[in-house]
C-alpha cells in the first residue's frame, strides 16, 4: 500500500486515552468511502459488560456513593488530581491513567465493596439483563467461586 492510498484521518484518535470512549469508527456503506464516526462508545457484544459499564459510570458520576471514605480518597487521588512526573532527561509531564485502567479499578471496587458481589453467578444475575438465566447455564462451581 502506498502513502497516497492511506487516509491519515483513520489514524487520528477520537478521544484521549484517559477519557471515557465517546466515539468509534464503523465501516462505510460504500467501498472507498471514509469510515463513519459514531458519537457513542462502541457497545460490547456481551450484555453483562454493557450493563456493568453503565452501572459503574452512574456510580462514578454520583461521586462513588456507598464506598468507604478511604476508597473515595484513593479514587480521587488516582483519577481526579494531577500527577507530575519527571523523565530521566529531567523533563516534566503530567501522568494520567488510561481510562481502561480507571474503569477496571472502579469496577472491581463497585462489585466487591459497594454491591458486595462475591461470585460470577451474582454478576450475571445482577447485570445479565433479560437473558441472565440462560447466560448462567453451564457455570461450574469452580468458575462461580
Amino acid at each position: 500500500m502506498t502513502s497516497s492510498t492511506l487516509n491519515p484521518a483513520v489514524l487520528e484518535p477520537l478521544f484521549a486515552p484517559w477519557q471515557e470512549p465517546n466515539a468509534h469508527r464503523v465501516r462505510a456503506e460504500k467501498t472507498g468511502d471514509p469510515a463513519v464516526v459514531k458519537q457513542r462508545r462502541r457497545a460490547s457484544p456481551i450484555e453483562v459488560v454493557n450493563n456493568l459499564r453503565s452501572a459503574v459510570r452512574e456510580w462514578r458520576e454520583a461521586f462513588y456513593i456507598g464506598a468507604s471514605d478511604t476508597t473515595i480518597q484513593l479514587l480521587n487521588h488516582w483519577f481526579n488530581r494531577a500527577h507530575r512526573k519527571t523523565t530521566p532527561n529531567g523533563e516534566e509531564f503530567e501522568f494520567r491513567y488510561y481510562f481502561c485502567q480507571r474503569e477496571a479499578v472502579e469496577t472491581l471496587i463497585y462489585l466487591k465493596e459497594v454491591r458486595r458481589i462475591e461470585c460470577l453467578s451474582q454478576i450475571i444475575a445482577e447485570f445479565g439483563g433479560a437473558n441472565a438465566e440462560v447466560q448462567a447455564l453451564g457455570i461450574t462451581e469452580e468458575e462461580d467461586a
